[in-house]
C-alpha cells in the first residue's frame, strides 16, 4: 500500500535535525574525542551510519529501477519476518547489548574531519529520497538481502525500521560521546 513508507521519511528527517541540534558546531577535536580506546566518537557514530545505510542503496536503486529480482531462497515463508523481528530487536536503541559491527561498517579508525556532518546530512536526504522512490514503486513487501548478513533477508519495510532504529541508537550513543567526563566542551553549547 503507497504511503506506508513515508512515515520512514519524517523519521530520517527528525533524526537529521535533532543531530544538526546536537552536533552542528562541535570542532574537529570534539567530534573525535573518544570516551576510551575501544569506543567510537561522534564522528565515528555518524561515519558508520553513512557506511551502513549506504550498502542498502544497490539494492534500493534496483528496485527503484524496476530491475530487481528476489530469488526463491529471499520468498521462503516466514524466514524475512524472522530475520527482520532479530535484527531490529539488536539494533533498536533500547537493545542493552552492543554488538560488534561488520567489516565494511566499520567508521573510520583515525581523525574524521568536520566533513562528515555535511555527510551525514546529505546521507539521511539521499535516505528520504529513496523512501520515497520505494513508497511510490509499492516496495514495502520486496524481501532483501542484508548487506551485513547476505544470509539473512527482510521485507524493505522491516529494512527501514532497522536503519531509522539503528540510526537512533547511534545517535544516543553520539549524544553519551558528548556527555561523558573529560570531553573537551571547546564549542559553546545551545541551550535546550
Amino acid at each position: 500500500m503507497k504511503g506506508r513508507l513515508l512515515g520512514f521519511a519524517s523519521e530520517a528527517r527528525a533524526i537529521l535535525a535533532d543531530a544538526q541540534a546536537e552536533f552542528w558546531g562541535l570542532s574537529a577535536e570534539e567530534l573525535n574525542w573518544k570516551p576510551g580506546p575501544e569506543r567510537w566518537s561522534v564522528a565515528q557514530c555518524l561515519d558508520h551510519l553513512v557506511r551502513i545505510d549506504g550498502a542498502y542503496w544497490p539494492v534500493f536503486e534496483q528496485i527503484e529501477a524496476g530491475a530487481y529480482r528476489p530469488s526463491l531462497a529471499r520468498r521462503t515463508i516466514g524466514m524475512p519476518a524472522l530475520f527482520g523481528r532479530l535484527v531490529l530487536g539488536a539494533v533498536e536503541p533500547r537493545s542493552p547489548r552492543a554488538y560488534r559491527t561488520s567489516r565494511n561498517a566499520e567508521p573510520a579508525k583515525g581523525d574524521i574531519d568536520v566533513g562528515i556532518l555535511q555527510r551525514f546530512e546529505r546521507h539521511q536526504h539521499e535516505l528520504i529520497r529513496h523512501i520515497e522512490q520505494l513508497d511510490a514503486r509499492d516496495a514495502g513487501d520486496v524481501v532483501i538481502p542484508s548487506p551485513v548478513a547476505p544470509i539473512a533477508s527482510y521485507t524493505v519495510y522491516d529494512a527501514l525500521r532497522i536503519l531509522v532504529a539503528h540510526e537512533r541508537r547511534h545517535l544516543q550513543q553520539a549524544r553519551r560521546v558528548t556527555e561523558t567526563a573529560g570531553f573537551p566542551k571547546i564549542t559553546p553549547r545551545r541551550s535546550a
